[in-house]
Order: C-alpha cells, then structure tokens, then sequence
C-alpha cells in the first residue's frame, strides 16, 4: 500500500521549469502578489475583536504567507507552520516550509468505536542529515497523542 501522496508533478521537475522560464517565474511571482500584497479589508457587519485579530494575523505574517502561495503556484502546494499563543490558544505567527523539504503521509488504522479502517493524514518535514519531522494538517482531527506535534496550514491545488 502506497503510503504517501505526491503532487501531480514533483517539485524537482516544477522547480528545473520555472528556473528556466523567467518569464514562468515573473509571472507566478506577480499572481502572488496580486493575491497577498494588495490593500485589503475584512469585511463584517460591526467592528469586532475577530476582525482585529485576524487583520493583524494577516498584516503580521504577510510576508510567510505570500512565500506560501508563491509555492502553491510553484509546485501545488504550500506550507506553513503555526504557532498558536500559549495564552489566548489563538494563531499567532507563521513559518512557511519549503515545499521540497514536505510530503504527505497516509496512516491507516482500525478505528476504535467502529472498527472499521480509518486514516490519518499527516506532513513530513525531511531534512538531510536531520530526523523527520512528523507534522498535523490544519483540517484534520487527530489523537491525543498526537497533541505536542506542530500544526502546519497546507494549501494546495491537487
């Protein structure tokens, strides 16, 4: 059973394109731009303590965030860490991963209330010469276990 799943092209061969293609490469960077870096606003019906955090959510982690769709375009995907304030439990920063350092991985197991086989997707950090790092995915339940692991939020387009 094949347990991890790839993008639809592999980031070696997406990345030997867009390094020969400057105009591939101009373009994938302006899409970004246009997506993140313009002027913005959040739009809700009064003002808000949600609307003030997630604005300066986004104002403080702009630049993560643009590296992470860069990379979307790029390869399918991108990712980043999140690190949630011990306080108030709320999203604080970002630290976008490399795309080429990421896979996702497919654990299968035997739930325990309906014993049917269940399955548990999980971000692999792999760093030569460094242990993998085994991450959770944004969208996902996990076990209790499985709580001291680090939250990565994945976009992708595949």
């Amino acid at each position: 059973m094949k347990n991890r799943i790839d993008p639809i092209v592999s980031v070696d061969i997406a990345q030997n394109l867009i390094l020969q293609n400057n105009r591939l490469d101009k373009s994938i960077r302006i899409l970004a731009q246009d997506v993140i870096l313009n002027e913005f606003t959040f739009l809700y019906d009064k003002e808000s303590d949600i609307e003030e955090t997630v604005a300066n959510f986004w104002k403080n982690n702009i630049n993560e965030l643009y590296k992470q769709l860069q990379e979307s375009y790029c390869y399918g995907f991108g990712a980043s860490e999140v690190i949630f304030d011990e306080k108030t439990g709320l999203p604080k920063e970002l630290y976008q991963i490399p795309a080429e350092t990421l896979y996702i991985k497919q654990d299968q197991h035997k739930d325990y209330e309906t014993g049917e086989m269940a399955y548990s997707y999980y971000a692999v950090q792999k760093i030569d010469g460094k242990p993998d790092v085994k991450m959770k995915l944004s969208r996902f339940t996990y076990d209790q276990d499985d709580d001291d692991l680090p939250n990565i939020l994945l976009a992708r387009r595949w």
